[in-house]
């Protein structure tokens, strides 16, 4: 197993860019609100038609819930340009360049009122760079949507694995019936000035392992049954 310091921060390059655009629905989508759940609330191309409450925008409604108004505005989608010219030797992670493989387009990054996508693609060297909003999927959820869109672009009319709503399984009780005390919400002392205290100590570099080793870090992994490695 090799292992790797962090790409040199030294690097500097300027990406050529197109201006972003707003890429709603391939086909026009209908007018609703869907409310997400209290657990949601706690968080604070061709554009396949059946992800369509992606291109709406998170709005705030009664009591503070938050609801998403799908109303086929769209994504925000960026192509850019650069070449490997710029980079010299292969780069790994973490990129200190970030900021340049996803423009923050201004006014696109609050929670509410505001795209829930944003796409930078450098098709030359192969970049896709997606932000999202936390409140509205997870990690998991991002990748089911990103392999719906790489279906959708290989010809198939619909995804393979179709999505869901019914955030309202996971809304509490009414009224509310305490069953469970979960201390993972308990509020605790800040003594790390913001940072979480699982950074102490750690350093950030990537490494890269060999086919070989695979079976051996399925053994060992905790999440093995849930993610593919």
């Amino acid at each position: 197993m090799a292992i790797r310091a962090p790409s040199p921060t030294s690097l500097v390059f300027k990406v050529r860019r197109s201006e972003p655009q707003l890429i709603a629905p391939a086909k026009p989508t209908h007018h609703k609100f869907k409310p997400l759940s209290d657990v949601d609330d706690m968080e604070r191309c061709q554009i396949p038609v059946i992800q369509f409450n992606r291109f709406g925008r998170l709005r705030e409604g009664p009591d503070s819930k938050f609801i998403v108004e799908c109303t086929g505005e769209g994504a925000i989608f960026i192509e850019a340009d650069v070449t490997l010219d710029h980079f010299g030797d292969a780069p790994y992670p973490p990129f200190s360049f970030m900021d340049e493989l996803l423009f923050d387009v201004p006014g696109s990054g609050e929670m509410l009122n505001c795209p829930l996508l944003l796409i930078q693609v450098i098709a030359e060297v192969l970049f896709f760079a997606l932000r999202f909003n936390h409140v509205m999927t997870d990690g998991i959820g991002i990748v089911q949507f990103m392999n719906a869109m790489g279906e959708t672009a290989q010809g198939a009319t619909a995804p393979s694995i179709l999505p869901v709503w019914q955030r309202e399984l996971v809304n509490a009780r009414d009224p509310p019936r305490v069953t469970c005390t979960h201390h993972e919400f308990d509020e605790v002392a800040d003594t790390n000035d913001g940072l979480s205290n699982a950074s102490n100590g750690m350093t950030c570099c990537s490494f890269f392992m060999a086919q070989h080793k695979y079976p051996l870090l399925k053994k060992l992994s905790l999440f093995a049954k849930m993610f593919k490695i």
